[in-house]
């Protein structure tokens, strides 16, 4: 039950942190790139991360 616990708080950071750097990224990438490139770029460090993510729960399931 605490292995449970565990896991959903560290979801839930992982999670909000995730939100902040995406706004971050979002936020950051006008001055870096060109207009065109934004959304695909944000779209791929997305599904990146989102892989990650899939990859801790397993891992701890």
């Amino acid at each position: 039950m605490n292995e449970l616990v565990l896991m959903l708080i560290a979801l839930g950071t992982l999670t909000l942190t995730g939100i902040m750097g995406g706004m971050i990224l979002i936020a950051l990438m006008p001055g870096l790139l060109p207009a065109a490139a934004i959304v695909p770029v944000h779209a791929a460090t997305q599904l990146v991360s989102i892989r990650m993510v899939c990859r801790f729960i397993i891992f701890f399931l």
